[in-house]
C-alpha cells in the first residue's frame, strides 16, 4: 500500500503542519470544486480525476496528486486515482466519498462522512469516522488507528488492515471481512450479528468486548464453514442498568 500498511504505532502530524496545509487552499485555486457535484453528473465515473488534474501544488514525494488539507467537500460520484486528500476536511463537516471509486487515494487523518462503493488500496490510517454509514467494497485498505465509532457498515473488506482502530460501538452486523488484520483493535460494544470473517478473525477477547456476536459465520480461505467457540458477548450497559432498576424490591427509588 505505498508504505500505508504501517509496523509501528504512528504519529499523528502536528496541528500547526495540519493548519498550513488547510490555509493554502481558496476558492480560486479550484473553483471547479468549490461546490459539490450533484448526481446528474455521472461522467465523473468513468474519467478518473476528472475534476482534479492537475493539482495547483503538483504531486507529493509519492507521486499523488497533491490535495492535502483540502478544505472543501469531496464530490460525490467521482473516479480517483492516486490522489492525496490526507487531512482533509471541509469547513461545515466531514468529508463524503459516496457513489465514488477511489484506487490508490490517501486521506490520512481525514475526518470523513458515509463512504460507499469501491475503494481499493486506500489509506484510512488516523482517520475519522464517527456516527457514519461505511458501504460497498474496500480492497485492500488501511485503517490503522483509525477511529470508526458508533459506525454502520453491511461493506466487504478485503485484505483490509484494521491494527490499533477503535471500532467502539460499531454496527458490522452483516459485514464480510475477507483475510483482514485486527491486531490490538478495540471492538468494545461492537455488534457482530450475522458478520462473515474468511480466513481471519478477531481474538478471543475481542469477541468477548462486543456487545452481539452471536451468528457468526468463519470460513476459511476455500469458503468453507469453520466451527469456533465464541466466548459470551459483554453486556451493554444500558440494558444492564434497565435489567438493575427491574430487578428492585417494589417502592425503593
Amino acid at each position: 500500500m505505498d508504505g500505508c500498511m504501517a509496523v509501528q504505532r504512528l504519529k499523528p502530524l502536528p496541528k500547526k503542519d495540519i493548519a498550513a496545509l488547510r490555509a493554502r487552499w481558496t476558492p480560486d485555486l479550484v473553483p471547479n470544486l468549490s461546490h459539490p457535484r450533484r448526481k446528474h453528473d455521472w461522467r465523473d465515473k468513468t474519467i478518473s480525476n476528472r475534476h482534479w488534474e492537475p493539482s495547483p501544488f503538483g504531486t507529493t514525494a509519492d507521486g499523488r496528486l497533491d490535495y492535502r488539507g483540502f478544505p472543501y467537500p469531496v464530490p460525490h460520484y467521482q473516479n480517483l486515482q492516486s490522489v492525496d486528500l490526507s487531512h482533509a476536511q471541509e469547513g461545515g463537516g466531514a468529508t463524503f466519498l459516496t457513489y465514488a471509486v477511489m484506487q490508490d487515494c490517501d486521506f490520512t487523518g481525514a475526518a470523513l462522512g458515509n463512504v460507499s462503493e469501491t475503494l481499493i488500496r486506500c489509506c484510512f490510517n488516523l482517520c475519522e469516522f464517527i456516527q457514519v454509514t461505511l458501504g460497498g467494497a474496500f480492497d485492500g485498505c488501511s485503517f490503522v488507528q483509525a477511529k470508526l465509532r458508533k459506525c454502520g457498515s453491511t461493506a466487504t473488506f478485503t485484505d483490509c488492515d484494521f491494527r490499533d482502530a477503535n471500532l467502539s460501538g460499531t454496527d458490522f452486523s452483516r459485514a464480510r471481512f475477507v483475510r483482514c488484520t485486527f491486531d490490538g483493535a478495540s471492538f468494545k460494544g461492537c455488534d457482530l450479528h450475522k458478520a462473515v470473517f474468511v480466513g481471519c478473525r478477531p481474538s478471543e477477547e475481542q469477541l468477548a468486548a462486543c456487545y452481539e456476536n452471536g451468528g457468526i459465520r468463519f470460513e476459511d480461505d476455500s469458503g468453507r464453514q469453520v466451527s469456533v467457540e465464541r466466548p459470551p458477548a459483554a453486556e451493554d450497559p444500558v440494558i444492564e442498568a434497565w435489567d438493575r432498576l427491574a430487578q428492585r424490591p417494589a417502592g425503593q427509588s
